[in-house]
């Protein structure tokens, strides 16, 4: 776990959401293979796991600022965080896979907006140290 400490110390916020993605997407992934096994004490406490991810992703959430898209994110947070409650009840990797296929997608469009992001301010230092010929 040390290595683990020491990759959240070194991320931006940006990078700590992509983490908080994959570890719900994991801990889900895993949660249904307990669910095939018949595993259900293992499955509660991957699904539990995820779905605390998924309630600090929505605690997270800057309504004022984000307007719309936290609007959005909220509401898609909240839908996924029931998804798992009920697949956990009901002990339904259907479920657990709907959750799973939001967040993937979520994560997905984080990524892009980061490489884009980065994309952009690589873009702006280019030309901050390009001198610019007069026409």
């Amino acid at each position: 776990m040390p290595e683990l400490k020491d990759k959240i110390k070194g991320a931006s916020q940006q990078q700590l959401i992509l983490m908080l993605y994959e570890g719900a997407i994991r801990f889900a992934g895993e949660s249904k293979e307990r669910m095939q096994a018949k595993d259900k004490p293992g499955a509660h406490d991957k699904i539990t796991r995820a779905q605390n991810i998924v309630l600090e992703l929505l605690y997270a959430l800057d309504m004022k600022a984000g307007g719309a898209v936290a609007e959005n994110l909220s509401s898609l947070y909240k839908y996924v965080y029931h998804r798992w409650v009920e697949a956990d009840i009901h002990q339904s990797t259907e479920r657990v896979e709907e959750g799973v296929g939001i967040m993937r997608g979520l994560k997905d469009a984080w990524t892009q907006a980061l490489d884009n992001l980065d994309r952009k301010v690589a873009e702006d230092a280019k030309e901050k140290e390009s001198p610019k010929v007069p026409s």
